[in-house]
């Protein structure tokens, strides 16, 4: 009975241990997959910072794009294909911290959650960042980010600065499509009215048929003029 209930015990301790041990193998497989599977954006040189880039925002992001001070338009998203950025992971990002002038480099990154969703978050000093890990926020219709800064140590969150940013714009618009609108109106009214006031008549009446109203007073004077007959009577310049 106690040889039985030996034998149980060490066949259970077995069975545990061989569980705990297939655990962990199984942990440090997924831990090791993980870290394979970052995502890598931009391109890795000796002059290229590396950061790293966390999603905070709680949500997938679909697309990353940069855009320097010295470019007019966004680069095409960074992410492969289909690929998505989950919320809470993280990727490895590297741009270049100056220009062909040896002048720092600031850089506008956007990032997209649907095809029509997207926000950009504006002059991010990556040079502040060189190898350090930045959360990507997003909070009340705009999109920020939280780090600590390399040189002086100090957390920096720009949502105030993002907001003060994203009013600006919208009054930008506002004003624009405003002027837009006044512009169009105003200038309508004024091309009917001075249609109206300025129309040439001239077109429409021609002069070439009107009448001539000049009158032959001796073409008419010598056809009814008749010298006076044997029997008519002149008195006074009459006759009859």
């Amino acid at each position: 009975m106690k040889k039985r209930n030996l034998a149980q015990i060490v066949f259970l301790t077995a069975l545990v241990m061989g569980s705990t041990a297939y655990a962990g193998t199984e942990t440090t497989e997924q831990n090791t997959a993980a870290a394979v599977e970052t995502a890598v954006l931009g391109e890795k040189t000796e002059t290229a910072c590396e950061t790293t880039l966390v999603n905070a925002t709680g949500r997938p992001v679909t697309a990353v794009m940069l855009k320097s001070g010295q470019d007019e338009e966004f680069s095409e998203n960074l992410l492969e294909k289909e690929d998505v950025l989950e919320a809470e992971e993280s990727c490895i990002l590297y741009c270049e911290l100056q220009d062909a002038d040896k002048k720092d480099l600031t850089y506008d990154l956007k990032i997209a959650f649907t095809e029509t969703e997207s926000y950009v978050i504006h002059e991010i000093p990556f040079k502040s960042l060189k190898e350090n890990t930045v959360k990507i926020c997003a909070l009340d219709g705009v999109a920020y980010i939280e780090y600590t800064d390399a040189e002086t140590g100090k957390e920096v969150n720009t949502k105030e600065a993002e907001t003060a940013k994203r009013d600006e714009e919208a009054a930008k618009q506002e004003t624009a499509a405003a002027g837009a609108a006044e512009a169009a109106s105003s200038g309508s009214s004024y091309e009917e009215t001075y249609s109206a006031e300025h129309y040439d008549y001239s077109e429409d009446y021609s002069y070439e048929d009107d009448y001539d109203y000049s009158y032959d007073y001796e073409e008419s004077y010598e056809e009814s003029y008749e010298e006076p007959g044997e029997d008519e009577c002149i008195a006074d310049g009459l006759f009859w």
